[in-house]
């Protein structure tokens, strides 16, 4: 438990092994209850704001990434650049096909789809939603947001930029 305490404490780690010491902290308490960590008085489920002390800008605005499948038959690049130009995405990461299980009316269905990671604000969900719901080719477009709890500083101020209307002076 030392060795690992030492590896996870080490100063040369920097900043990125914060929530990773963090967890250490919370695992060695966890199995030492004469810890005297600063992890003490914290459960596993705090991790997530222990994280947050990192290097990364405190998030100023909303970032979310939604998430949307395609079939492979479906020209997801096309989708995603319709979102990146109407300044509805700031990113949209393309994947390579995977096999999708799901219920579907009653019965469970398989098919090979791609999932696009789109990167965004807050501000745009209600536009991204609408716009994707009129492009998307599913009757039930998959419309998952996930809330970025903090993001380097400039790559936050990017995708504001990027999400902004040309009027109000994005790149």
């Amino acid at each position: 438990m030392a060795r690992l305490a030492t590896k996870y404490n080490s100063k040369d780690a920097g900043h990125s092994c914060i929530a990773l010491r963090a967890k250490v902290q919370l695992q060695m308490c966890a199995l030492a209850p004469e810890c005297t960590s600063r992890a003490r008085g914290h459960s596993p489920n705090d991790l997530g704001s222990i994280a947050r002390v990192g290097q990364g800008a405190r998030v100023e605005q909303e970032y979310v990434i939604v998430l949307t499948t395609v079939g492979v038959d479906v020209n997801a690049g096309s989708i995603a650049s319709s979102l990146v130009d109407d300044r509805l995405a700031a990113c949209v990461n393309v994947l390579p096909e995977m096999d999708s299980y799901f219920r579907w009316r009653g019965a469970v269905e398989q098919t090979l789809e791609r999932q696009l990671v789109i990167k965004t604000t807050a501000a745009q969900l209600p536009a991204l939603e609408a716009r994707l719901v009129e492009i998307h080719p599913y009757e039930l477009p998959e419309f998952l947001v996930l809330t970025a709890r903090q993001a380097g500083e400039a790559y936050g101020r990017w995708i504001g930029q990027s999400t902004r209307g040309a009027t109000e002076g994005a790149e």
